[in-house]
Formats: structure tokens, C-alpha cells, sequence
């Protein structure tokens, strides 16, 4: 029962991620493109588009960042583990998810203290007067949803995902 909880909510945490980048991502993308045409042909930058940019930014790298690491497409140095035994690759894996998954909970708790910081927090953008809260509380919540997905990897999935990644290159 909590394992299918578990991964009810992953899934539909990706589902959400995926739609979230869709609404963030072609706005980010045109917007750069529109911003890039106005200033080589018309020699004019449009006002306030570079600070949406970097609004946009940082959820697009944080959000894409989660999806990435959920669908396990992040760099990896399999050719070192597949010299590895079975039990061996096992026991580097497991060391490696738990060593992440502290890595980005403790990331994750230092993004909240920054965003929360009185620094950031009463901050507001110069073009739209907006709390600059918006854009950096992506941070934080890309790094936890990548510590839930370590999390799921320990307790559910599985950390042993070479051999699956070789059986998905043969498919």
C-alpha cells in the first residue's frame, strides 16, 4: 500500500513537472528567440524580458534537472560499474543514492534558508516589482523533488539501475 502511494505520487509528480515545464518553457524559449530578433534586426531590446528570462530560468534547469535525474538521464560512469560484480555495483549504488540523497536534502534546507533569507524574501524585481521570491524558490523545490526520487530509488525502485539501463539501449 505505501509503496503504491509512493509512486502514485511520483507519477504524478512527473506528470505535473512535465506540464509545468510545457507552460514555462515555450514562453522562456519564444520570448529569447523574440528578444534576439529584436535586437539584431530592429537594434531594440524589449523592455523587461531579460529579467523574465531569469525568472524562467530557474525553473526550467531546476524542473528539467528533476526530470532528467527521475527518467535517469544524468551523466553517468556506467563502464566503471559494469566492471564491478553484481554485489559489489549493489553496495556502490546504494552508497552513492544515499551519499545524493543527503547531498540534496542538505541542499534542499540551505535553498529554503536562502530563499527565505529577509535579503530575498523582501527583494522585488527592478522591472516588475515582483518578490524575487518567484523565480528562487524553484531551487528548493527541484533539489527535494530530486531527494524524493533518491528517496523512491532506496526504498522501492531499486539502485542497481545498470543493468535496466542496458536492457532500455538493446530495446
Amino acid at each position: 500500500m505505501f509503496k503504491t502511494v509512493l509512486l502514485k505520487i511520483d507519477s504524478i509528480l512527473a506528470k505535473v513537472t512535465t506540464l509545468m515545464l510545457w507552460v514555462i518553457g515555450v514562453p522562456f524559449f519564444g520570448a529569447l528567440m523574440v528578444e534576439v530578433v529584436a535586437r539584431k534586426v530592429f537594434n531594440h531590446s524589449i523592455f523587461g524580458v531579460y529579467e523574465m528570462e531569469g525568472f524562467m530560468a530557474t525553473w526550467v534547469s531546476m524542473l528539467g534537472a528533476y526530470l532528467a535525474y527521475r527518467n535517469r538521464e544524468m551523466a553517468r560512469l556506467g563502464f566503471i560499474l559494469q566492471r564491478l560484480s553484481p554485489r559489489w555495483r549493489v553496495r556502490l549504488e546504494l552508497l552513492n543514492k544515499l551519499l545524493v540523497f543527503l547531498a540534496l536534502i542538505l541542499l534542499g534546507i540551505s535553498g529554503v534558508l536562502f530563499v527565505t533569507n529577509p535579503a530575498v524574501s523582501q527583494q522585488t524585481s527592478i522591472s516588475y516589482g515582483l518578490p524575487v521570491f518567484y523565480a528562487y524558490v524553484g531551487i528548493p523545490i527541484g533539489i527535494f523533488l530530486m531527494a524524493f526520487e533518491t528517496l523512491l530509488l532506496l526504498l522501492i525502485k531499486g539502485v542497481d539501475t545498470l543493468e535496466q539501463d542496458n536492457k532500455e539501449e538493446v530495446v
